[in-house]
């Protein structure tokens, strides 16, 4: 089923429609649509409205539509060979026909000769929603293809975007695209230089902490520190476990080599500390130690 939408260009002479040829259409005034003595003229509203009649429709349908468009006839000579292409006029607007349908295939092929009564804007004007039930009720019902309305090719979306009024905006955020695109590129990349790229060291990391304790000046639990250290440092040389007494310890120190008693004394007991000098000379005592043992 087609809907021909009121256009001249439409259904033009030698036009086709699936391969099968159209009578042509011309708009008919509402006088000359309108029958004398067949169309009940107090139905009429105004001079604006036309009648539908004909098998399809069970009484005349009321259209509002000034000069509708109709078929000069329900048969088409084909490319002047005389030849005829008959089609069968299902309903009418006065003399001439308004719908027209034969059959196709294992199908049928159904014309209207003017589309403006199912848009939006007329469906609810006069008897256009019953003449489409009419027709329903008839053929079946349709399957739109509002995409193409298979009559005129398609259009791309950029062509129907360039086309509609959203055009300006659309031009104007592109140069806005490309300006952005050629500031970013003409605008030079920031750049951070490193003040210390390179990874820190283990003496680095040494020097950091011994300044951390310094600044604490509490030289007693530096040294507190540095004595365990110490110890497990000794335990893990000698194999014993990490929790061996500090007199096993002792022990091993005493067998392994000669050290002067209070050195042992300050390794295991330790000593109060009031100043760094003090801190520094009680470290290479025990230095001493670690070296005697291990060396």
């Amino acid at each position: 089923m087609v809907f021909l939408p009121p256009d001249s260009h439409v259904c033009s002479r030698d036009a086709k429609l699936a391969g099968v040829s159209l009578p042509p259409r011309e708009e008919v005034a509402v006088d000359a649509a309108i029958s004398a003595g067949k169309v009940d003229t107090t139905r009429i509203a105004r001079a604006a409205q036309v009648s539908v009649e004909g098998r399809l429709v069970s009484q005349p349908r009321i259209l509002d539509l000034r000069t509708p468009w109709s078929f000069q006839d329900a048969f088409q000579d084909v490319a002047g060979s005389g030849a005829e292409t008959r089609w069968e006029a299902a309903a009418r607007v006065g003399a001439r026909p308004f719908v027209l349908w034969q059959r196709l295939g294992q199908g049928q092929l159904v014309v209207v000769a003017d589309a403006r009564f199912v848009r939006n804007s007329g469906l609810d004007r006069a008897d256009a929603a019953l003449l489409v039930a009419d027709l329903v009720r008839a053929y079946g019902v349709p399957w739109i293809d509002e995409r193409a309305h298979g009559l005129v090719v398609s259009r791309s979306a950029l062509a129907y975007l360039v086309a509609s009024p959203a055009a300006p905006f659309l031009a104007g955020a592109a140069i806005l695209a490309l300006a952005f695109v050629w500031f970013h590129a003409a605008t030079p990349p920031r750049r951070v230089p490193e003040l210390d790229p390179s990874a820190p060291s283990l003496d680095a990391f040494v020097d950091s902490l011994a300044a951390c304790y310094a600044s604490t000046r509490d030289y007693a639990r530096v040294f507190e520190r540095f004595r365990e250290l110490t110890s497990r440092r000794l335990r893990r040389h000698f194999g014993l476990p990490p929790d061996a007494p500090e007199s096993q310890l002792l022990e091993r120190l005493r067998r392994r080599c000669a050290l002067p008693p209070e050195a042992l004394d300050l390794l295991a007991k330790g000593t109060p500390l009031r100043s760094a000098s003090e801190l520094e000379t009680a470290v290479q005592q025990i230095d001493h130690v670690v070296r005697e043992a291990i060396g």
